[in-house]
């Protein structure tokens, strides 16, 4: 997915393909009226390319099977916006900054990584920080599924952790995947924003209350 906008009308769904793995690159968007199916292994964003998805209907991305072939650059933002959002592929944008966001229910059951890098020079080895994800829900929730995880960690030896946002509003977030946000050695610890209705994973682990005899 490359450079300018494209638009793709009068089409109920869409259909995507890519064994080897879906990968943006420049400045762009893809904009369609119905929906999106992305079926690849990974989708990755080159390095400092910004791009936008934006769908009428549901986007569900799911692997195809295979690790995939292409790889994230650095600093990377990619948008997605849809009716519902199903993010089960892999979607690698090492240092840079992911947003999901659905009309309806956000669900992800795949590898979002927006982890740090280590970045030779010579004989030195740069750090680059975590990135951010944004993951949001206008009327609806958003759940990590337990196959589902989110990386927002630096590496060992250095960088900051990232930035997780989580907008739900009229719904709740609940977490049964995994998530990782460490700091690298000296660096700081990640940031969590939270604006949910309610938070059912809580809930359930809520000691039943029973009458005082």
């Amino acid at each position: 997915l490359g450079i300018n906008q494209v638009a793709i009308d009068q089409y109920t769904t869409v259909r995507m393909n890519a064994s080897g793995g879906v990968r943006t690159q420049g400045t762009g968007g893809l904009k369609l009226q119905g929906a999106l199916s992305i079926n690849a292994p990974v989708i990755a964003g080159g390095k400092s390319s910004n791009y936008a998805i934006t769908a009428g209907g549901d986007i569900v991305m799911q692997p195809s099977g295979g690790a995939g072939s292409v790889t994230g650059g650095l600093g990377a933002t990619l948008s997605i916006q849809g009716a519902t959002i199903t993010a089960d592929s892999a979607i690698q944008l090492p240092s840079g900054s992911l947003t999901l966001r659905g009309t309806g229910a956000v669900s992800v059951g795949g590898m979002l990584d927006v982890g740090g890098t280590a970045q030779p020079f010579f004989d030195l080895v740069k750090y680059t920080d975590a990135g951010q994800i944004v993951l949001t829900s206008d009327n609806s929730g958003v759940s990590v599924l337990p196959d589902g995880k989110l990386n927002l960690s630096a590496q060992p030896a250095g960088g900051n952790a990232g930035t997780l946002i989580i907008n739900a509003p009229n719904g709740s977030f609940d977490l049964a995947g995994g998530m990782s946000a460490k700091a690298g050695r000296g660096g700081q610890g990640g940031s969590f924003s939270l604006n949910v209705g309610s938070l059912p994973a809580l809930e359930r682990n809520v000691p039943e209350r029973r009458p005082v005899e």
